[in-house]
């Protein structure tokens, strides 16, 4: 039960309890403020170690995003590097298909090397 005999006291919990070997009942009274004060230095203490944890989180966060932002640009180099090499691989072969279906290394490829022969001439 809480309650304040006036305006001007502070609020205070009441309890009380009936003794049963004898015909007396016992009461007590504590100020809500002290009766507050162990809840309230735990409940600081809680929000500190939650700040502390949660900076903590923040800054492995932090290191994470960092990171994976440094492999990411080398990646994406590396495929820069890939996609020049294969160009120019590219580029390679388009030339060489010119040169081997031209009509020059066509004959020349004929000419060095023999039809297969067949056993029968019609």
């Amino acid at each position: 039960m809480t309650g304040s005999l006036s305006s001007q006291d502070p609020q205070k919990i009441y309890s009380f309890t009936h003794l049963q070997q004898f015909p007396v009942a016992i009461t007590t009274a504590m100020s809500l403020n002290q009766a507050l004060v162990d809840w309230r230095q735990d409940a600081i203490s809680h929000v500190i170690l939650v700040v502390i944890f949660l900076a903590l989180l923040s800054l492995l966060a932090i290191s994470f995003i960092r990171q994976i932002h440094r492999r990411r640009m080398r990646v994406e180099e590396e495929l820069r590097y890939a996609q020049r090499e294969l160009r120019k691989l590219n580029q390679s072969l388009e030339h060489w298909r010119a040169v081997m279906t031209s009509p020059a290394c066509i004959i020349a490829a004929i000419s060095i090397w023999p039809l297969p022969m067949s056993s029968t001439v019609r």
